[in-house]
């Protein structure tokens, strides 16, 4: 999400350690979440009858699929409000099927956070649109871009405390989705008298994404000019990843790719593009042995967004790093034109280096952890530098860290040995 991250580069990096701490403490004892939600409610009980919302992504694409699921939990406690969504412009097509939301903006399009640009589209639609209210998850917005609109808005404090403090917590689930569907709870259902239905609490049903049958269809043409059947064994490597502490090194891919392709037990192997590290699907494939290119398939980076989300679900075993594919392969698939459409079988293999999994990722197999959207299991294997803690998320925002050390320990025999195991599972 980035607001902690937006105070803290703000600071010297020595202090940031003994401040985290400082904020734990008040975290664990839920001093700085009780005056929070103290402070939203005070604000929600100054507006009228809400008609009309307008929910703001961080920039990233993974926030835009997650942020997007609030708008179901909105929903819910206000079934005749008009929820808007602004969001980043490249995740666009697999958001605007999403029939929770009344009016599509895709504004962002610069990294990391809003640009001048951005922020003043953002100020005209809060001025032109006059919003009862503006659930605002982009740290990067300050309070002027609304006041001038004369509209109340809701900042994404609340919820970064909630998500830390279940990091904090031994038994709480941290992952930012499903800490997003309970800010909406937080917020909304202590107000009955402004909901107009059901007080009843909005549980988590996981992220979805909403296409059209088109987007299937362009994913069969696409699958047809590769030479493969959507029945056939498939797994997916993603080389990508959205910054250099998130990616798994070349050397260490390289050597994973050989040891999977080694294995008997599944017919292609789809190497996916780099989108952020341009030409290193090339550079590993060049690297391949010409043995092992057999089953290996390069894919271009032409496919549209949703046909991209659409060629994920006929994968049995989607291997990542942290970054955007990633929740792309998570949320449940639905097609708006024919419910049984997609399979949501796609088993979800993370491999975390410097982020937190428990914030990020989705694992089927820890209690503390939110699963994947897919009726398959989700397994994050992590990584053991001894530099690790909170802070290298601070470190990655301001780059300041040049150790390089984010997948240190981490097992690839035992990847390949639990892809090998899952895939022959499903073979019986």
């Amino acid at each position: 999400m980035g607001l902690f991250e937006h105070i803290i580069r703000r600071l010297p990096l020595i202090l940031s350690k003994t401040l985290v701490r400082a904020i734990y403490h008040l975290l664990r004892h839920r001093t700085l979440g009780n005056y929070l939600r103290k402070k939203n409610a005070a604000l929600l009980n100054t507006i009228g009858q809400i008609r009309k919302i307008l929910v703001i992504s961080d920039v990233n694409i993974g926030d835009a699929i997650i942020a997007q699921s609030c708008t179901e939990a909105l929903k819910h406690y206000l079934p005749d409000c008009e929820v808007d969504y602004a969001y980043n412009v490249v995740v666009d097509p697999i958001i605007k099927k999403n029939p929770q939301i009344s009016n599509f903006f895709p504004i962002f399009a610069n990294p990391f956070k809003p640009s001048k640009i951005e922020s003043s589209r953002v100020r005209r639609l809060c001025r032109e649109k006059a919003y009862d209210l503006v659930i605002n998850l982009c740290p990067f917005l300050s309070g002027h871009e609304f006041r001038g609109g004369g509209c109340t808005a809701l900042f994404p404090t609340l919820l970064i405390a909630e998500i830390l403090w279940a990091k904090a917590t031994e038994n709480e689930t941290a992952n930012v989705a499903y800490r997003v569907n309970e800010y909406v709870n937080q917020l909304f259902s202590p107000l009955p008298q402004k909901t107009e239905s059901s007080t009843r609490k909005c549980y988590y049903s996981g992220t979805k994404l909403y296409l059209s049958a088109d987007a299937l269809a362009a994913r069969n043409r696409y699958l047809r000019s590769l030479g493969i059947s959507p029945e056939e064994m498939i797994v997916y490597f993603n080389p990508d990843a959205s910054n250099k502490y998130t990616l798994l090194d070349r050397d260490k891919q390289l050597l994973l790719l050989k040891r999977l392709l080694s294995q008997d037990s599944f017919d292609f192997l789809l190497l996916g593009p780099g989108i952020t590290f341009k030409g290193i699907e090339r550079y590993l494939f060049d690297k391949i042995p010409a043995p092992l290119r057999e089953k290996l398939v390069v894919l271009d980076k032409k496919v549209s967004l949703d046909t991209y989300a659409t060629l994920l679900d006929i994968c049995d075993v989607f291997i990542t790093g942290d970054t955007g594919p990633m929740h792309i392969a998570a949320a449940r698939k639905i097609c708006i034109n024919n419910p049984q459409a997609f399979k949501n079988r796609t088993a979800i293999v993370e491999i975390f280096g410097s982020s937190e999994p428990r914030i990020y990722g989705y694992d089927s197999f820890g209690s503390r952890y939110a699963k994947a959207n897919q009726d398959a299991p989700s397994k994050i294997f992590e990584a053991s530098p001894p530099c690790k803690d909170i802070t290298c998320s601070i470190q990655r925002v301001t780059n300041q860290c040049s150790k390089a050390r984010c997948f240190d320990g981490i097992d690839l025999d035992e990847i390949v040995e639990y892809v090998t195991r899952y895939v022959s599972s499903i073979e019986e």
